[in-house]
């Protein structure tokens, strides 16, 4: 994976995509964060998927806010998690000494899986895109 950052104006981030079934991936991981982020799909006459995001230059605008999905956030406000994300809870906090802008935390989940949890030899788990955690296990 690469990306370019281009720092007057517009932030474009370029990533390579790969799909064994030649399908173009659904709106997951860091896909999903682009468009939180109000980034546009960019995609080449070549290529049926996007080969890059092109971002607003100004994603948070106020010192003392967050920006989120087009929303608006106070410092020490609560931001919803989408469903189906390893993040339990997240908050506009006030920027730090030395910082010129807040900041959004979150608490993430920590899976099984994660941890390192065992698994059988041959067995692989089974994700949904509604949830963080494995939902099965398929053992052979």
């Amino acid at each position: 994976m690469f990306s370019t950052l281009t720092l007057f104006g517009v932030l474009t981030v370029t990533f390579a995509v790969t799909n064994v079934r030649g399908e173009c991936p659904s709106d997951t991981g860091i896909l999903r964060l682009y468009k939180e982020l109000g980034c546009k799909p960019v995609k080449s006459d070549a290529e049926k998927c996007a080969t890059a995001f092109s971002c607003p230059s100004q994603i948070q605008t106020a010192s003392k806010t967050c920006s989120v999905k087009g929303k608006t956030y106070k410092s020490g406000e609560k931001i919803p998690a989408s469903k189906g994300s390893c993040v339990a809870e997240c908050r506009c906090t006030e920027a730090w000494p030395n910082m010129d802008r807040s900041s959004i935390v979150c608490a993430h989940i920590d899976c099984p899986e994660f941890l390192g949890e065992p698994i059988m030899d041959g067995c692989v788990r089974q994700y949904s895109l509604d949830e963080c955690c494995s939902v099965g296990v398929k053992c052979p």
